[in-house]
């Protein structure tokens, strides 16, 4: 993560994003450098049936480097919850990086940190149970949240984007789910989940 008050005077703006709204498209070349304040975005693949799936969720403190590729995304970047985001030219990223004494080597260290990351994340969802899976999703939503008291959040997602976020069929999913009833890990209250 890159300290705010650098990107801020590097030219760096903060918007606001409701749930929902498309930050970019895969396949659209982005020239912008964004670093998430607050809130969730998830990285969305569409295939050609219309059909997305979440490759993966970003929070606090998470970036956008590809801007140092030729490559345009190849994910959709939308906002999963109401999010703040720092937003900044990519000519504007460039020379912030070239001039900040070390800011290279930190950004290598973030990106070889996101790769071992990603392995590991690779490693572990090869033998990670359905219910796992849906608890780590869970317990990722809840994060950022203050009130950490046990099902004092109410999950603001359906059973299929569960299942999507959480790499399950629908089926599984809702099977899971309610073994996770009768287990006390969630809670279920006029259709909806609380963790």
């Amino acid at each position: 993560m890159i300290e705010e008050d650098c990107l801020r005077l590097h030219g760096a703006v903060s918007r606001r994003f409701t749930a929902g709204t498309l930050l970019f498209s895969g396949f659209e070349e982005v020239g912008y450098y964004f670093q998430i304040v607050s809130g969730l975005i998830t990285f969305t693949l569409t295939d050609a049936h219309r059909h997305n799936r979440i490759c993966t969720i970003s929070g606090r403190g998470e970036a956008n480097y590809s801007i140092l590729t030729d490559f345009p995304p190849l994910l959709d970047a939308i906002a999963l919850t109401e999010c703040s985001v720092l937003i900044m030219p990519k000519e504007n990223f460039l020379f912030m990086v070239a001039s900040e004494k070390g800011m290279m080597m930190h950004i290598l260290k973030y990106l070889s940190e996101q790769l071992y990351n990603c392995m590991e994340t690779n490693r572990i969802e090869f033998n990670k149970s359905p219910s796992d899976k849906i608890i780590e999703l869970l317990h990722f939503l809840k994060f950022e949240e203050t009130d950490q008291e046990l099902f004092s959040l109410e999950i603001d997602l359906n059973l299929d984007q569960i299942a999507m976020m959480s790499g399950l069929n629908t089926e599984i999913c809702i099977a899971t789910i309610e073994k996770m009833e009768k287990d006390d890990s969630i809670k279920i209250r006029n259709g909806r989940i609380y963790f």
